[in-house]
């Protein structure tokens, strides 16, 4: 072999070093871009309603919007509308409901992505959900109890 192939060997070794060494540093600047920092996960409590009538059966999905990060969290719905999420991400969720009992008559909207039930998740604060009720209210319960269907505003 012969001094100007070795120097040039020796020149791409170190090329490829500085280069690995380089972009084993590069993700560790980006990691907030990739991924947003998570709010925490609670455990939520809670009962769907339809009127005073409880949805008896059926399952209550939770998804991270508007900010929160999590995946999403699915919960049984008890005989007496009650549930109990455990891992659910801390901020506004869209509230879902899948496979309702047909004799419940949950509308298909609260079947789907774009329901307009959206809570804000908070520590410690069960959630009382009616069906009925104004869906777009963001606390733990509806702003008044009022016509069922004064308030509505469909999501856009």
């Amino acid at each position: 072999m012969s001094l100007r192939n070795i120097a040039q060997s020796m020149r791409i070794q170190r090329l490829s070093r500085s280069l690995f060494i380089g972009l084993m540093f590069v993700p560790l600047g980006c990691t907030e871009a990739w991924r947003p920092t998570p709010l925490g996960q609670e455990t939520v409590r809670g009962h769907i309603l339809l009127g005073r009538t409880p949805v008896a059966g059926g399952w209550v999905e939770f998804i991270p919007i508007d900010g929160a990060t999590g995946r999403i969290r699915s919960a049984p719905i008890q005989a007496d509308g009650s549930f109990v999420a455990e891992g659910v991400a801390r901020g506004r969720n869209v509230l879902r409901i899948v496979h309702p009992p047909e004799s419940s008559r949950v509308e298909t909207r609260f079947q789907t992505f774009q329901t307009p039930v959206r809570p804000e998740i908070r520590p410690d604060q069960p959630l009382e959900i009616d069906l009925l009720r104004p869906p777009t209210w963001t606390g733990t319960k509806p702003p008044n109890p009022g016509p069922s269907r004064a308030n509505f505003k469909e999501p856009k």
